[in-house]
């Protein structure tokens, strides 16, 4: 069995630089780690990694926690066994007022003994707000969450069980010297005003600026997965805007590790099917189901089924994608498959499974000598600037509308809007002179199909 990539491989890169939530304040950091299943590299927002040999490892999928957060990108895990590394993502320096984050933090065991190590903080030399884990010595199967300055385990919450938390945290400068205060909040509700901390620490030295935010891996530090980082000059900012994500959608078809031989005839139905979910918002609720060989770098599938729960192509239709993707007649490919449910502010994402496919040699698709089968190609180069292109093909002659849009779903160019023919590649120009940097997003829809690509404009 084997398995095929295609298309760019390159992640889309998240812009760190000032931002505005909803709300209209400061937001400086958003991180989703929406980068590739693996090491988290250099090439990402994060800089300054101290010892090339140790990982921090990027890997599937995206924590949860009701009210916050996006269900996109991956997460990363901070996992003491594999070495010391201080990685961190720059902001513009701020030196007055309150310096807020956020973070979903997730720890699957108890820390015996009274280890204890940092594993989120502000700036580097000194490091600001270290957010550590305090073992218990009473209670193995527990630990506490602690928030200090500039030391380790200062002021700490009482004892938690294994889970995932919502941590909030802050530095204010205040006036004079070594009464700054740094805080942290466990499990708050962002859609209130700000509520008494958790723990505290107000001793020691008082920082001239912070303009970091610091992952720490360190090698007495039990395993944290860390997600949906955020940074920001208010507590407001650190919220959805009171936006909830939808429900979990959950996969009925097809069963996770089957096989389907492409054989016989070409007409014959291939189903992907799964729940309906609700919106917590009584918002609607979208889906879009991927199918994809290289973790969801590109897809082979990426089609938007609106309110629809299910979506239909043929065995036909298939093996014209797999012939594209380079798998040989009788060979099979492996690929991972997800549903996504969207409000169209916030998205969650199924558990992704695999399914199998084995190209067939008996239907009438591989009588042509070029497959007709919808495709949108990666948009090239991303990040760009100010130019990229695409490609379009599509299986039938259709009338197509092509457009593109910001990251608060705002139309911004038409590329196309009439009639494309089929059984040739359409090459597309996207032009972003005068547009401001960051993400936009590629919508395609046609008759018979619905494809997205997002790209970064760096400038």
């Amino acid at each position: 069995m084997k398995m095929y990539g295609y298309g760019s491989m390159m992640a889309l890169l998240l812009l760190a630089g000032i931002a505005l939530d909803a709300r209209g304040q400061g937001l400086l950091i958003d991180e989703v780690f929406d980068y590739p299943v693996g090491t988290l590299e250099s090439s990402s927002n994060w800089e300054n990694f101290d010892a090339p040999g140790s990982l921090i490892d990027v890997v599937e999928g995206s924590l949860a926690y009701a009210g916050y957060g996006t269900m996109q990108g991956n997460r990363v895990v901070l996992d003491g066994s594999e070495g010391f590394n201080l990685p961190g993502q720059r902001f513009g320096a701020q030196t007055s007022g309150t310096i807020y984050g956020a973070a979903l933090v997730h720890i699957d065991q108890g820390v015996p003994g009274l280890l204890s190590n940092r594993f989120l903080s502000f700036n580097v030399t000194p490091r600001l707000v270290n957010l550590t884990v305090l073992g218990d010595g009473a209670r193995g199967d527990a630990f506490r969450l602690c928030a200090s300055k500039n030391n380790l385990s200062t002021g700490c919450t009482g004892i938690l069980a294994p889970g995932t938390y919502l941590l909030a945290f802050s530095y204010t400068f205040n006036p004079g010297n070594e009464d700054d205060v740094a805080r942290l909040w466990v499990n708050p509700d962002l859609d209130q005003p700000e509520p008494a901390s958790d723990a505290q620490d107000d001793g020691g030295g008082d920082a001239a600026s912070i303009s970091e935010a610091v992952l720490e891996q360190d090698s007495d530090l039990p395993v944290v997965e860390v997600d949906e980082l955020r940074v920001a000059t208010s507590w407001s900012a650190l919220n959805t805007g009171g936006n909830t994500a939808p429900g979990q959608p959950t996969i009925t078809a097809p069963q996770n590790g089957v096989t389907y031989t492409l054989t016989g005839d070409p007409a014959r139905l291939f189903v992907a099917a799964w729940s309906s979910v609700t919106d917590p918002d009584s918002d609607p609720v979208a889906y879009t189901w991927q199918l994809s060989a290289d973790a969801f770098a590109s897809f082979l599938i990426d089609v938007d089924t609106g309110s629809a729960t299910r979506y239909e192509t043929t065995y036909g239709d298939l093996n014209a994608l797999l012939d594209g993707a380079g798998v040989n007649p009788n060979e099979t490919a492996t690929f991972s498959h997800r549903v996504l449910a969207s409000d169209g502010q916030t998205t969650s994402a199924s558990t992704t499974q695999t399914v199998s496919f084995t190209r067939g040699t008996s239907t009438a698709t591989e009588q042509k000598a070029i497959p007709d089968a919808f495709a949108l190609s990666p948009i090239y180069p991303n990040p760009f600037n100010p130019e990229a292109r695409f490609t379009l093909r599509v299986g039938q002659g259709q009338t197509v509308r092509v457009a593109v849009y910001d990251a608060l779903g705002r139309e911004v160019a038409v590329l196309h809007e009439g009639v494309l023919a089929s059984g040739q590649d359409h090459l597309f120009t996207i032009t972003a002179a005068g547009w401001p940097t960051g993400m936009y997003v590629l919508k395609a829809t046609g008759t018979t199909f619905s494809a997205v690509r997002k790209a970064l404009l760096m400038k």
